[in-house]
């Protein structure tokens, strides 16, 4: 029986740079990371 986990994590006061982005490419092989550089409301 597999397992399926999911994590959310959002930076609201600033986007990640890309000694982090790489950090968590190197925790997950196939996770998701999306930088969007849109304002919070």
């Amino acid at each position: 029986m597999s397992d399926y986990q999911y994590y959310e994590f959002c930076a609201a006061d600033r986007a990640l740079d890309r000694q982090q982005l790489a950090v968590l490419r190197t925790i997950s092989t196939r996770g998701d990371f999306i930088v969007s550089m849109s304002a919070p409301p």
